[in-house]
């Protein structure tokens, strides 16, 4: 009894030292998939553009996608004077990316990295820290060339939690699948 018990006591101990982080694999419409960590759950209030958005507002930790047509992205910037300047890219959209977080106001510090790929597709990586409202805000940011769409994956947590969150923010960006 005495060695069933301490058994017991171990295997709880154990288990409550894991923090290995569980995934669910979520299917957006049959047209992509991303791993979402399990202490995340389904929300409708981050962003009106995104096809998916996933919070824990206790750990602070968000993450959203959105979608956009490549062909009616084309369209928008070949008919503004003022988006001419990107070209009708993979590097064009990143770079709009870019430049509206920078016009944004209070980026403190950035790293882009170009000529990635997720499962196939080529991709570009941007970690940005934001000051939001007072906050400090860490971001990790996939922009992502499809078929016919481009994708933005956004993930971020208050710049004190960056550390703690960052692997499970880097799952999550390079787990998407375009069906």
């Amino acid at each position: 009894m005495k060695l069933l018990s301490s058994s017991l006591l171990l295997l709880l101990i154990l288990s409550a030292c894991s923090t290995a982080t569980q995934f669910n694999t979520v299917n957006i419409a049959d047209k992509y998939t991303l791993d979402i960590p399990d202490y995340l759950t389904k929300t409708d209030d981050l962003n009106d553009d995104a096809s998916l958005q996933y919070q824990n507002v206790i750990r602070e930790c968000y993450t959203i996608v959105i979608d956009e047509s490549k062909q009616e992205l084309y369209d928008v910037i070949a008919a503004s004077l003022e988006l001419s300047e990107y070209p009708q890219s993979m590097e064009g959209y990143c770079a709009l990316i870019l430049h509206g977080m920078l016009d944004g106001g209070g980026m403190t510090d950035y790293k882009l990295e170009k000529n990635q790929t997720i499962n196939g597709l080529p991709a570009q990586f941007l970690s940005a820290t934001l000051e939001v409202e007072g906050l400090q805000v860490f971001y990790k940011i996939a922009m992502i060339e499809g078929k016919k769409d481009f994708y933005q994956i956004m993930t971020w947590t208050l710049a004190s939690n960056a550390e703690k969150q960052e692997a499970d923010m880097d799952a999550i960006l390079r787990s998407f699948k375009e069906l």
